[in-house]
């Protein structure tokens, strides 16, 4: 009876396995139809982001013009939106936040559609002390830095790592020494004490690229094309806006296009100081996002020509601690002290002034003393409706409006993060209009 109920259980996994696999992961005969209609047209440029409301700026630009015939396609939950600026085919999607996502969605457009190049901008989070906010940055190189050999507690650098041997992994791009980041260290003991740390060492490690013909290779830095980097340098001349279309919100400085050295993704929201400081000291990366090198990684194996850039959200400083609070009163206007009458021994005492209340438990910075940015209480606003993905947006302080109501830091961190896509959308017309037609004659195109 017992063998009979495994024989039972197997055979049902494995049809609802076969049933998942039909109707979930493969593609209908309708989709291949309409993916074949749609590469009758091509070949396209491919526009990646992470968000909807990264894409909406876009789609609902005045030069971007949905096809009439076939408006997208959706392949396993993915909406491919079809269309054009000037006589530029485009197909543009959303990845979904991640390396993950932004690797899958990658592969279906390349893998099912005729694409001769991809795009990608968004935002991303600054390691570059040489950035401001809101600059646009253009990497040469993309890295994919959350792939690690987490070494093993008493091993050092001069240590094997494990499967090194077989071929597996490699210590020549560098590790993290989690021991040199205490805080707690006492200038007695800097000088003259080792520091340990039970979490070790990570080390960083490249991807496998696989290829046609059964071929593949290790990657760290993922190039720009040559033709792409040189090209986008043109771009840094575009002029970005520094304020939101109201006026109501500015950045400290008027952002520009930079075109830089490198950039760093991995699945992990990089929100601090240390680690970015890290990333810069080490691989002189001047940005850290989700999706850019999954998007370049998964090109790269296609030979499409991949080009990316990203909108630094906030300021490379570390933020500094509130001013401490005062323990002295204020300083009193100069003037004479007021003549008091002589007193004599049965006369009674002066009556005192009331006593100053104590100064506040809580630090209260001076408007002098401002830290580089404030971070907001929670990582997410509580609106659901104005949930923002990326927390570390600077806050503008408004002279009518209390610092702390929620409601109005929202609504600075959306205009914020507003004009920073809307610089991103700008530059991304500027590209295709203006220079991708140059790239026609020498990109590799994929086919379905």
């Amino acid at each position: 009876m017992g063998g009979l109920r495994v024989v039972i259980t197997v055979t049902l996994l494995i049809v609802v396995c076969s049933n998942f696999e039909t109707s979930e992961a493969a593609l209908s005969k309708s989709d291949y139809k309409m993916i074949s209609k749609v590469n009758k047209d091509g070949p396209y440029s491919g526009l990646l982001v992470s968000k909807d409301s990264e894409l909406q700026p876009f789609l609902k630009s005045p030069n971007f013009h949905i096809n009439s015939k076939i408006s997208h396609v959706v392949l396993s939950g993915r909406r491919f939106y079809i269309g054009h600026i000037g006589d530029r085919k485009m197909i543009v999607a959303v990845t979904g936040m991640g390396m993950m996502n932004a690797a899958i969605t990658t592969q279906m457009l390349c893998g099912f559609f005729k694409i001769k190049h991809v795009l990608h901008y968004g935002l991303a989070t600054n390691a570059d002390s040489k950035m401001n906010m809101g600059d646009i940055v253009i990497p040469e190189y993309w890295a994919h830095t959350g792939y690690w050999n987490w070494q093993r507690y008493g091993y050092g650098p001069d240590d094997e790592l494990a499967f090194e041997e077989e071929g597996y992994f490699s210590r020549d791009y560098g590790y993290l020494k989690f021991a040199d980041y205490y805080t707690n260290k006492t200038d007695g003991k800097d000088k003259d004490y080792s520091y340990d740390n039970d979490l070790n060492n990570i080390w960083y490690q490249p991807e496998e690229i696989f290829h046609a013909g059964e071929t593949k290779d290790s990657v760290f830095w993922v190039p720009t094309p040559y033709t792409y980097y040189e090209t986008a340098k043109k771009l840094e001349v575009v002029a970005l806006k520094g304020c939101t279309k109201e006026g109501t919100y500015c950045l400290q400085k008027t952002p520009k296009v930079v075109a830089v050295k490198k950039g760093s993704s991995a699945s992990m929201y990089v929100d601090n100081y240390a680690y970015k400081n890290f990333l810069n000291s080490k691989f002189h990366v001047s940005s850290c996002d989700m999706e850019g090198a999954a998007i370049a990684l998964v090109c790269h194996q296609h030979h499409i020509p991949f080009l990316g850039f990203k909108a630094l959200h906030d300021y490379y400083d570390a933020p500094s601690p509130a001013a401490p609070p005062s323990c002295s009163p204020p300083t009193p206007p100069t003037s004479p002290p007021p003549s008091n009458p002589p007193t004599s021994p049965d006369s009674p005492p002066p009556s005192n002034p009331p006593a100053s209340p104590p100064p506040s438990s809580s630090p209260s910075p001076s408007p002098s003393y401002p830290p580089p940015y404030t971070p907001p209480s929670s990582p997410f606003p509580s609106s659901s409706s104005s949930r923002s993905l990326y927390p570390s947006i600077f806050s503008f302080p408004s002279p009518s409006t209390p610092d702390d109501d929620v409601a109005v830091i929202a609504e600075e961190k959306s205009s914020i993060y507003g004009l920073l896509i809307e610089n991103c959308v700008k530059v991304a017309h500027e590209f295709i209009t203006k220079y991708s037609h140059h790239m026609s004659d020498d990109v590799s195109v994929s086919s379905s």
